[in-house]
């Protein structure tokens, strides 16, 4: 999990500038589907694919706070065609996150806490990542909650029409190493 966190904060402070700016020419957009873009970066090994969203609303919950700013609030579901994950979910918040207190993504009934570090969340396991994504093709959408090192209590609601499509169009540009079943070694007496 240690290594995950790392490798993901390396991920995010190269693909971050990215987020909330147009996709660059060295991208290939691969669609827009409803709130969701999809696109993909081809490099000598391998292919990186992601969807992206914006909030559709960003509010502070308590009334002290609802004045403040925020930077970038944003998710990312991405995959590369050289690994076997099947993908990674970055939420990004825009603030420094409390990690100390509950941060949690809720789609209908199913709810996710979150691993915060910095300003930006991810889910707990493999096992919740793939729970997620399957919430987030199924559900309609998405509420992050978090609370700001500063104790401001925030909401993010995303719209999750258009995920699925989204997703499916990165998958295909972007298809996993499958994982070939060990054959068990004979021991020499």
């Amino acid at each position: 999990m240690r290594f995950k966190i790392h490798f993901l904060t390396a991920l995010l402070s190269i693909t971050s500038t990215a987020i909330a700016a147009p996709i660059p020419q060295d991208k290939t957009l691969l669609g827009k589907f409803g709130e969701w873009r999809a696109a993909s970066t081809s490099g000598p090994q391998h292919t990186k694919c992601h969807v992206t969203a914006k909030p559709k609303k960003a509010t502070f919950v308590d009334k002290k706070n609802k004045n403040k700013k925020r930077g970038r609030t944003y998710i990312l579901v991405s995959r590369r065609s050289h690994c076997t994950d099947p993908a990674m979910v970055t939420f990004g918040f825009g603030y420094p996150i409390n990690e100390k207190k509950d941060v949690m993504a809720v789609i209908e009934r199913h709810k996710f806490d979150l691993l915060a570090q910095g300003e930006r969340a991810w889910a707990l396991s493999d096992q919740d990542e793939i729970r997620l994504i399957e919430a987030m093709k199924g559900g309609k959408e998405l509420i992050l909650k978090a609370t700001s090192k500063r104790g401001a209590c925030t909401e993010g609601t995303y719209s999750l029409a258009g995920f699925s499509k989204a997703w499916s169009r990165a998958k295909v540009a972007c298809p996993t190493k499958k994982i070939a079943p060990q054959k068990p070694t004979k021991k020499k007496a």
